[in-house]
């Protein structure tokens, strides 16, 4: 097993060839170095995000992935490793997929990108992201652009696949990866004129319902309300909320108790900011989607919200929408 530090060292390595690779000035030290990348990565692929302007996400995805010679496989039961062993492994010779059911049997992997050595360049199938729908399908539509970041971003090579963990937060590649899929699966030019469009609305889960239907169907509702937020000019914030005990001490004080999912740009310049793992009030309308298992969207007092320390948010009336899927609630909060 390689040590930490030899781990630091290659992850330098790679952000030192990804920097060299797209010509960013900025070095990996720098702050600048992750928005350079990312904004690089999607210069690559403007031109056909703009040419695909009127159509949804799954086809400027789609349209991306071909310009760039990316074909996508889906893998939903073990059957389908076999398949693709053969098809690959077996018929084309491509070795690296002799890795593929070690790989997918960890349900955090999102999907693999393998560089194929057998074929032409030009080959519209040079690159083959494998899609991980194993456990979930949800993560789908946001897998797609992640895996094209992955090609976008790293010069080819023979070390290939690439992995997607979903645990792999303290990755500062992956980290940049996911910014760069943030900005290939909902483009500001596309899905954030969608939002722009319904700013004089009120903020709620019909309305980011109703845009994702329109643009992406197959994302995520996470997914889709966290990109929507970042083209929402108000303060505004997801929230995640589930029944659990406090940190430190997950059997004390059990209770309904939320994560910070996303923000406006807006809501960082506001007075209010949620604790993490803070206890949703009953009157709040988060804890009244939880109890009756039917969406809430009601105004609130936000000084409800305290600790046990006796801490509260400032007093501000806001709207609150809960969301309830399975034993979480998605909470959208927007100040008035």
């Amino acid at each position: 097993m390689p040590t930490s530090n030899e781990q630091r060292l290659d992850k330098r390595h790679r952000l030192l060839a990804i920097r060299e690779y797209l010509h960013v000035r900025a070095l990996p030290e720098d702050q600048a170095f992750d928005a350079e990348v990312v904004d690089a990565c999607v210069r690559k692929v403007r031109p056909v995000i703009d040419a695909h302007s009127d159509c949804t996400g799954e086809v400027i995805v789609a349209a991306i992935a071909k310009r760039l010679g990316v074909h996508f496989e889906e893998v939903k039961t073990a059957a389908d490793i076999n398949i693709l062993e053969q098809k690959y492994l077996v018929e084309q010779r491509e070795l690296g997929f002799g890795r593929l059911a070690q790989e997918l049997a960890d349900p955090s992997v999102d999907a693999l990108l393998f560089q194929r050595l057998h074929v032409e360049q030009g080959a519209p199938d040079r690159w083959i992201a494998v899609i991980n729908l194993q456990e979930t399908e949800s993560r789908g539509y946001w897998s797609r652009p992640h895996e094209i970041v992955h090609r976008l971003a790293e010069p080819p090579q023979r070390r290939l696949p690439f992995f997607r963990h979903r645990t792999d937060s303290e990755n500062r590649i992956e980290r940049i990866v996911d910014l760069g899929a943030a900005e290939l699966a909902f483009p500001q030019s596309v899905f954030g004129q969608l939002v722009q469009r319904v700013t004089r609305r009120e903020l709620t889960w019909d309305l980011v319902h109703a845009i994702r239907q329109q643009f992406a169907p197959t994302s995520s509702v996470l997914a889709a309300a966290k990109a929507f937020l970042r083209y929402w000019p108000q303060p505004a914030f997801l929230l995640v909320a589930k029944v659990r005990g406090r940190r430190q001490r997950p059997s004390v004080d059990v209770a309904l108790r939320i994560d910070i999912e996303g923000f406006s740009s807006s809501a960082e310049r506001s007075a209010v900011w949620f604790f993490p793992n803070m206890r949703v009030p009953e009157s709040s309308p988060i804890w009244q989607t939880h109890e009756s298992m039917q969406s809430v969207t009601e105004y609130e007092n936000l000084a409800t919200w305290s600790t046990s320390r006796g801490d509260s948010l400032p007093a501000c009336r806001a709207l609150t929408s809960g969301l309830r899927l399975g034993s979480v609630v998605y909470g959208l909060i927007s100040l008035a």
